[in-house]
């Protein structure tokens, strides 16, 4: 039986039982080794290509083009409900390569008057694509 290669064989069953089944389980075992060390050969570029998939939005971002930054940080004594975690505008420093998963992001002007931030860098997961009031009703009026 199969199960026996896991469990130990009930003790009414005898020997030659066992014997006969040595061979397949046997094969099976060796099956099982050769599946595993496939899977744990091809993991890691499995991941490479699924993370590749993932920020494939990354030709979004170019060198100027303003940016949202997401920052789960709600201010103290404000509600988590009604707080908007994005935060901005920021200019992209640099385009992104297609390996990288971060970008060098700084403060714009305008927004940045009064606090005191620095040149990040941050994850593209966090980034998302900068639309001005101005350009959201020009769309709108655009549009029929």
């Amino acid at each position: 039986m199969p199960l026996n290669s896991i469990f130990q064989a009930p003790p009414d069953i005898k020997h030659s039982t066992l014997h006969k089944w040595a061979p397949q389980l046997q094969e099976t075992k060796e099956r099982f080794h050769q599946v595993h060390q496939y899977a744990r050969d091809h993991l890691s570029e499995a991941v490479k290509r699924q993370r590749q998939q993932y920020h494939h939005e990354r030709k979004d971002f170019y060198a100027g083009s303003k940016v949202w930054l997401f920052m789960p940080k709600s201010q103290l004594g404000a509600s988590k409900k009604l707080s908007s975690y994005w935060t901005g505008p920021w200019i992209v420093c640099a385009k992104p390569t297609s390996s990288e998963t971060l970008i060098q992001i700084s403060p714009d002007p305008q927004w940045a008057q009064g606090h005191h931030l620095d040149t990040k860098a941050v994850s593209i997961d966090h980034l998302k694509r900068y639309r001005s009031k101005l350009t959201i009703l020009a769309s709108n009026e655009a549009s029929p």
